[in-house]
């Protein structure tokens, strides 16, 4: 059907709708918008200056007579009575839903100065403003919407239809712009003639039928290829899978920032999800999310905000590949978000991490200094640099470090230089050679010690001037930390040292002073890595170093603090010790000497300010201490998790993440055997033999089960529980895997744990819970050693996606 009347050039006051309701020409109306002065709306175009745009408005005929389907004099349909309402002719008993058409010009931005604003078909006064309406819809969709959402008071919004929810984009001009014109022939801008054989008619009489003079002549016509066949767009669902990556949905940029921080790039031609990916994946990125039809973000890590809002459809906003019309590259402020199943963390991802057969371990970022941190041989390949291969350079000219930086360069040393430390960010260059690895930075070195250098320099020497600490602590002397991953050492001789320079001045692993228990439990200062997706160079460990003399025996011993058993919190003798347990005469371990998995680390003394060395958890047996039993003890095997074992006085086991401060390694009085094996070493008075357990697992918080990932620690709502579903307590067993397992079964998004031992579902976080600093959620799960479950007061809270 067709509304309004192409030939009319003035108003007709005649013609009225039926009951004489109103003049049929108060179909067409119009608007020149200007918000700081207000008009009333015209029946014609009284003026085309409007500084908000010009809106042209149309009514159509909503009564049919249920007979014919097409008239051309329009005698199929009519008005109601009042056009936009009423009722309709008795001879048109079947009711359409109301049409309504605004068209909106944006005659402001035209200069019509010396012109006028006139239609295409030569109608300057806008009597002559017509529409038509083809139905384009599948009738199906059409005949939803109109049993759904006809008669609700939803503002005639389609938006607001859920029958359309699969075809409103506000990005449809973006999709779908505007073809190239068939016709060669000017049609915008300032015109001296109309296109084709149309003429301007100021009426008011009607305008005659267009008739070209035999004549004219036509202008050329394109040569435009019609795509065959239906294109589809391809909209992926969250956690589907499309050529190794799995679509993580639709997630929004941040309020202040970028949701990726990570490299990008734009392609206005040629952009798609794959090119994206590819680039992102040869970056060494994990994610890859496409933006604005053209854009391409790159990240390993998403903000909690982006991961809240994954589960937004981009559908409504969606715009595109630039490259391909048949899938979708986000919209405006919205990320088509993936992620990469095959991606590997780059090397070096944590502290400690050996790479191929453990010849070196990295050891972290150090900063460089005046004249450079590593002043030894170094060598610089601008195409070809590895880790590997400043590393065979290095070890071959026996030095004990390296370090790679600016994705070139390989520099070699004994120890770093005066002003250089380690804990720096800024390593993320990767190497020229191997895009899977990172060679330091600006000024920055991804620092490595060669387990085969250490080996030949050291020996069996405990006076060497390079250092021998094992670094087991993320902190600084006196400051708290949470246990930290150990070096993973292994065994190539007989005796073996683990090097680690850093930035202290005393041969010392720190400690945060917990007090003794006889439960093993992490500092109540303990603080927890923030959850993230994937690792990059890590910056939150910290190594300690020695002076060039701090590995020499202490020529000073105490006998202040005595052998106490782990029943009593008094430093006096156990009861359990007999007088028959003297020092021997055997040669006391040199550091690096291993028994199984367990490396030894030196003799320690105890502090002197009455706390035990190691402090976490103890036991004492008269007759059958020996290194293994007490390594065991200290192990996941008895239900423990301690990175640190001692032996004291022959018959005493002490467990602990750290030294306490004032406990220092290198010392003398390591020489009484154990009472369960006289070949093995046990202490002394008031002396430590400590072992490292290379096998040791740092608890952390998990990043994921399944599809339900971490979101960090949260603290309990101010008004009552954050999460306000089902819940249990099961205090033997409770891992983060039981819980979102319960919580998952239920039907729950959201699953905490809580205390160690509880658990708790919602399906929001509720009364005013909020994220909280990691450091909160210290406590292990009952079930597990290696993980933590919430704390006081906090849950280690986990989200379905």
């Amino acid at each position: 059907m067709v509304s309004g009347d192409t030939y009319a050039r003035s108003y007709n006051n005649v013609s009225l709708t039926y009951l004489n309701g109103r003049p049929i020409a108060d179909r067409v109306s119009y608007a020149c918008l200007d918000y700081q002065n207000p008009h009333p709306e015209t029946p014609n175009l009284a003026n085309t200056n409007c500084p908000d745009g010009l809106r042209a408005q149309i009514q159509f005929q909503s009564c049919w007579d249920g007979v014919n389907l097409y008239k051309s004099d329009q005698s199929h349909v009519a008005y109601m009575s009042q056009i936009d309402n009423g009722v309709c002719p008795p001879e048109y008993p079947v009711q359409l839903v109301h049409l309504f058409f605004e068209v909106l010009y944006s005659t402001a931005s035209i200069n019509q100065d010396g012109g006028r604003f006139t239609f295409s078909n030569g109608d300057p006064t806008g009597y002559g403003l017509h529409a038509d309406f083809l139905n384009g819809w599948s009738p199906t969709v059409l005949q939803s919407a109109l049993s759904q959402c006809a008669n609700v008071d939803n503002g005639g919004e389609t938006s607001l239809c859920p029958a359309f929810s699969g075809v409103d984009n506000t990005e449809s001009g973006y999709n779908c712009p505007e073809q190239p014109s068939v016709v060669n022939e000017r049609t915008t801008g300032m015109l001296s003639k109309l296109p084709g054989c149309n003429n301007v008619t100021f009426g008011p009489g009607e305008a005659s039928p267009v008739v070209c003079p035999a004549n004219t002549t036509q202008p050329s016509v394109s040569n435009i290829t019609v795509p065959t066949g239906a294109v589809t767009t391809f909209v992926p669902t969250i956690g589907q899978a499309v050529n190794g990556w799995i679509y993580r949905g639709c997630g929004s940029e941040l309020a202040s920032g970028r949701a990726m921080t990570g490299a990008t790039y734009t392609d206005s031609s040629n952009m798609t999800n794959s090119a994206c990916q590819h680039f992102c994946a040869a970056k060494g990125f994990q994610l890859a999310g496409t933006e604005f039809g053209t854009q391409c973000f790159c990240d390993s890590t998403l903000s909690l905000a982006t991961l809240f809002s994954l589960n937004q459809s981009c559908s409504s906003a969606s715009m595109i590949c630039a490259g391909n019309s048949s899938e979708i590259c986000g919209g405006p402020s919205r990320l088509s978000i993936w992620n990469n199943t095959a991606y590997q963390p780059i090397f070096p991802s944590t502290i400690g991490v050996s790479l191929g057969q453990s010849t070196y371990n990295y050891i972290g970022c150090a900063n460089e200094t005046t004249g450079r941190a590593l002043r030894g041989a170094s060598f610089t390949n601008s195409t070809g640099m590895t880790i590997e291969a400043c590393a065979s350079f290095c070890t071959s000219k026996k030095f004990i470090l390296f370090g790679v930086e600016y994705s070139q360069e390989c520099y070699c040393d004994n120890s770093l230089a005066p002003g250089s430390a380690l804990n720096q960010s800024g390593c993320s260059m990767l190497c020229t050679g191997n895009s899977s690895e990172y060679c330091g930075g600006s000024n920055r070195l991804t620092l490595f010690n060669s387990t085969l250098t250490a080996l030949q320099k050291v020996g069996s020497s405990a006076t060497t001037s390079y250092g021998t600490v094992l670094s087991l602590s993320s902190s600084v002397a006196g400051t708290s930390s949470k246990p930290s991953s150990s070096f993973t050492t292994h065994t190539t001789a007989s005796t073996f040292v683990t090097s680690a320079i850093g930035t202290g001045s005393k041969s010392t692993i720190t400690s945060s002073s917990p007090t003794l228990s006889t439960t093993a439990k992490l500092p109540a200062s303990a603080t927890t890595t923030p959850i993230k997706l994937t690792t990059g160079p890590s910056t939150s460990n910290t190594l300690f170093s020695t002076s060039t003399s701090s590995l020499k025996s202490s020529s000073t011993s105490t006998s202040s603090i005595k052998p106490s058993s782990t029943t009593s919190s008094s430093l006096k003798p156990a009861s359990t010790t007999t007088t028959s347990l003297k020092p021997t005469s055997t040669t006391p371990l040199l550091p690096g000497a291993t028994l199984g998995t367990n490396t030894f680390v030196g003799c320690a003394n105890e502090p002197s300010s009455g706390t035990r060395a190691l402090s976490a958890t103890s036991y004492t047996n008269a007759t059958g201490m020996t290194v293994s039993s007490c390594a065991s003890f200290c192990s996941l095997n008895n239900n423990n998790n301690y990175p640190l074992f001692g032996l004291e006085y022959s018959t005493q086991c002490f467990c602990g993440y750290t030294l306490t401060a004032g406990s220092t390694l290198n010392q003398s009085g390591c020489t009484m055997t154990c009472s369960g094996n006289s070949s093995q070493t046990c202490g002394g008075p008031s002396r430590l033999s400590v072992w490292n357990n290379t096998l040791y697992k740092p608890a952390e918080i998990v990043p994921s089960v399944g599809n339900y990932l971490s979101l960090g620690c949260y603290a309990e709502g101010t008004n009552g529980r954050a999460l306000t579903g089902a819940s249990f307590t099961d205090a033997a067993n409770l891992t983060v895997e039981s819980c979102v397992s319960y919580c998952s079964g239920k039907g729950y998004r959201f699953a905490g744990s809580e205390y160690a031992q509880e658990c708790y579902c919602g399906s929001a976080i509720a009364n005013g819970g909020a994220l909280t600093a990691s450091t909160g959620c210290n406590m292990l799960c009952k079930g597990s050693k290696l993980e933590y479950c919430g704390g006081a007061g906090t849950l280690n809270v986990y989200l379905a996606s």
